[in-house]
């Protein structure tokens, strides 16, 4: 028999395209092809292909072909990339072979969906009159008789029919679809083969192609086998020769072909020829390797190591490319390794003991495969030894008592918490109780206060102005004490936030302010002058408020002018829309470096003039009370110190129209005669309003934020630098430096300064207990709280509250 080789570079027996998709043998034993350059019919005698050039009804090139069949009724289909599937008659196609040309006047309209970019690559007759047409994502099913269709949205790479089903071929899959119940059956669905490249079907079986080997399926059983033993191969077409009895295979520079009916294999057995094993040293790494003695069937390794394990068949006649299977304790799937490799590694093996199964076909779908089975011992590590056991038993005793321990601590903590709260509880109810009874003993005893000195200024009687004078003094110093109490409560935000507004003559309330250090004034021989720009100014104000936030000012100016030549003024003046008190002395004045700070909560200047002490809340309360209605503190410097209060006689701070003013209408001879004989009264013609020209600095915000959020956290015991940083926004490192700049002290120091303050603030009034004043500015050890207290005032908090 002599053999012809077709392609396009052979003259004598040429292709016009060396990309042949499908070769048919139609009813007469016709041999066509399908190709890139149309499709051709072989002419035996002439050994010659015979090309038809196809064109449809709009003149379009319909030659790119990709599989070719003829019907019961002798036409030819045609899966063409242009027009889908053409239906033409064989006869009257072949007898345009002498023109070359073969014009398509119709196509079925029915077949018009199969165009686009989906292929139809395999066109595949059944045994009920259907054809089926393959596309990627789908196949469809046409009538031979009434060209009726119906598509399945199924995808498939390659399809076979066989017994009243057509096998699929899904990537690694294999299916079946039965076509009366039209119902798709997966066969075989294992992840470890590789995708299935072709297919041959004969008799009973089906024969697969993959990169790790061939497979059979038998149909009656609907199972799928491994043929070990058969060579490895990238095999992508396949056919059966019933003459020879021999499966063929072709693919990439190699031919395979075998006899089913003569394939006897069975695998050989797996064993482990040699271990290698590592393990970390101080040096770094250590590897050792040794044979297994044959027949051993346990291997032990050390907890913690890595071991690579080589495998062999011990066979040297078979492909090199031998593929192994492994199986790991329980697991229910099988592990492959690649083709070719024959190591199985094991990485920072744990403590256990370990099943290793071992074969060279695949368990899962070879029932004869042969499994060889290892044990992998691996030890536990000393730390999990009995003598460990017992240590880590004694630990967990003690690690026991140290929590109930740590559990007793707590619940300590707890009860000195709950106790704590209960004292601040108990503080708060008092502050309430003595601030209600302050405020009711207030008004009474201005009422007190006025008349008496009324009282002291017309009598004659020198026993009786001893005893009036006696009257006034202690009355002053009740009032002081209310005042003292009322200033107090008034740090608190929610007092501070409220206004009770009445209706007050500020002539009457600027003398009762001055009245209240009559006798010091006295004493000290001090000249306090007060001018009015106006007979009655009536506003709608806090009163009590107001009249602190002068007092404040007025004992700031008091303490610091000497005594004999110490002169204060007063003066009101009002303006179009604004009223202005100033009290001026002849001091030392205020530093320049001081000026911005002496607002501030608890800040104390260096003057070492005062003649009284105290812990630097009064000017804070004063700014605050004042600010509440709208207005402005400020002061000034130059020969001595004066501070300005400005309010605006607009808003709520004024009297509506409906309203009528109540009191009494004050004049200044009245006024000079209900003062003492140090007070003076001068009447201003014309009103000298002062501007308003305070502008808070960026430090002085943020001093005032700092203290503020220390005073809102004063109580806390475990309130500190870090969460003061946190609450501010700022980093520890800076704040240290704007405290230090600022304040003269670290942030400790203030913290400290502010809780000390605060605790001889409430210890002065004899409000609280020594332990709820300790409680109430963050301590709960009383002997650090004492220690503390004494450092900065050079006495125990008990002589200090005496001494008050």
């Amino acid at each position: 028999d002599r053999f012809y080789w077709y392609n396009t570079n052979n003259p004598q027996y040429i292709l016009h395209h060396n990309r042949v998709r499908d070769i048919y043998e139609d009813r007469q034993h016709t041999v066509w092809i399908a190709s890139d350059a149309s499709i051709a019919y072989y002419d035996e005698k002439k050994h010659q292909f015979h090309y038809f050039v196809l064109t449809t009804p709009d003149n379009r090139n319909a030659n790119w072909s990709y599989a070719v069949y003829e019907d019961h009724y002798g036409r030819l289909w045609i899966s063409n990339f242009n027009c889908g599937v053409i239906i033409v008659d064989k006869k009257q196609l072949m007898s345009s072979a002498l023109k070359g040309t073969y014009h398509v006047k119709k196509l079925y309209e029915k077949l018009d969906a199969l165009k686009g970019e989906n292929i139809v690559r395999q066109i595949i007759p059944d045994d009920s009159g259907h054809i089926w047409l393959m596309r990627g994502n789908e196949m469809i099913r046409i009538d031979e008789k009434t060209l009726r269709m119906k598509v399945f949205p199924i995808s498939q790479t390659q399809v076979c029919y066989c017994k009243n089903a057509l096998w699929l071929i899904q990537g690694p899959r294999v299916c079946r679809f039965d076509i009366k119940k039209e119902k798709l059956q997966t066969i075989s669905e294992n992840k470890l083969y590789d995708e299935f490249r072709s297919m041959i079907v004969k008799g009973n079986y089906i024969w697969l192609s993959s990169p790790d080997g061939c497979y059979q399926i038998n149909i009656a059983r609907r199972s799928i086998r491994y043929m070990a033993g058969l060579p490895l191969g990238n095999f992508l077409c396949g056919n059966y020769q019933p003459a020879m009895g021999m499966v063929l295979w072709g693919g990439e520079s190699q031919l395979l072909f075998f006899s089913p009916s003569h394939y006897r294999y069975s695998s050989p057995p797996v064993v482990i020829s040699t271990v290698i094993k590592e393990k970390k040293t101080k040096g770094g790494q250590e590897s050792t390797t040794c044979s297994l003695e044959p027949g051993k069937r346990e291997i032990d390794i050390d907890n913690g190591a890595s071991i690579t394990l080589e495998l062999s068949t011990l066979s040297y006649d078979l492909d090199k490319n031998e593929i192994f299977y492994y199986q790991i304790g329980d697991e229910a799937s099988w592990h492959r390794l690649p083709v070719g490799e024959n190591r199985l590694n094991f990485m920072n093996v744990s403590s256990s003991s370990y099943k290793l199964r071992l074969s060279t076909s695949n368990p899962t779908i070879d029932p004869h495969a042969r499994i060889t089975t290892y044990v992998l011992n691996v030890p536990p590590p000393w730390y999990s030894s009995w003598p460990m056991i017992l240590v880590y038993f004694i630990l967990a005793v003690a690690a026991i008592y140290l929590l109930l321990k740590r559990q007793q601590f707590k619940n300590r903590k707890k009860m000195e918490l709950r106790e704590r709260e209960k004292t601040l509880e108990l503080s708060q109810m008092k502050t309430g109780f003595l601030v209600n009874m302050s405020h009711e003993l207030e008004t009474p005893l201005s009422l007190v206060v006025s008349p008496l000195s009324k009282l002291l200024q017309s009598s004659r009687d020198s026993s009786e102005r001893e005893i009036l004078r006696a009257v006034q003094e202690n009355a002053l110093k009740l009032h002081t004490v209310i005042e003292k109490i009322i200033n107090i409560s008034s740090t608190r935000k929610e007092d501070m936030d409220t206004l009770l507004r009445s209706h007050v003559e500020i002539n009457q309330l600027l003398k009762n302010c001055i009245n209240v250090f009559a006798s010091t004034i006295e004493q000290r021989n001090l000249t306090v002058t007060y001018s009015s720009a106006a007979k009655t100014v009536w506003m709608n104000i806090d009163s009590q408020k107001i009249a602190s936030a002068v007092t404040n000012i007025l004992s700031n100016a008091i303490n610091y002018v000497e005594d004999g030549t110490g002169k204060i003024s007063v003066r009101m003046t009002t303006g179009a829309d604004m009223l202005t008190i100033s009290v001026s002395d002849n001091g030392p004045g205020v530093p320049e470096e001081e000026r911005q700070m002496i607002f501030l909560r608890f800040f104390q200047g260096k003057n070492p003039i005062k003649h009284q002490g105290g812990i630097g809340i009064g000017l804070y309360l004063a700014r605050k009370f004042v600010e509440q209605h709208g207005g402005s503190l400020n002061v000034e410097s130059m020969q001595g110190a004066c501070f300005t209060i400005q309010l605006p006689l607009t808003g709520d701070n004024i009297l509506k129209d409906e309203e009528e003013p109540t009191g009494v209408s004050v004049y200044p001879q009245e006024l000079q005669q209900d003062m003492g004989e140090n007070i003076n009264i001068e009447k201003t013609e014309k009103p000298e309003p002062v501007p308003v020209r305070h502008i808070l600095s960026a430090d002085e915000v943020l001093m005032e934020e700092i203290t503020q959020v220390i005073e809102d956290n004063m109580s806390s015991e475990d309130f500190n630098v870090s969460m003061l940083a946190k609450k501010v926004g700022m980093e520890q490192k800076t704040l240290y430096r704007k405290v230090k700049q600022l304040a003269g002290m670290s942030p400790i120091a203030y913290l400290k300064e502010l809780r000390m303050k605060k605790a001889a603030l409430l210890l002065e009034n004899h409000q609280f207990t020594i332990s709820e004043v300790m409680y109430m500015v963050g301590y709960s050890n009383a002997s650090y709280f004492a220690r503390c207290f004494s450092e900065k005032f050079s006495m125990t908090p008990k002589q200090y509250r005496e001494q008050q």
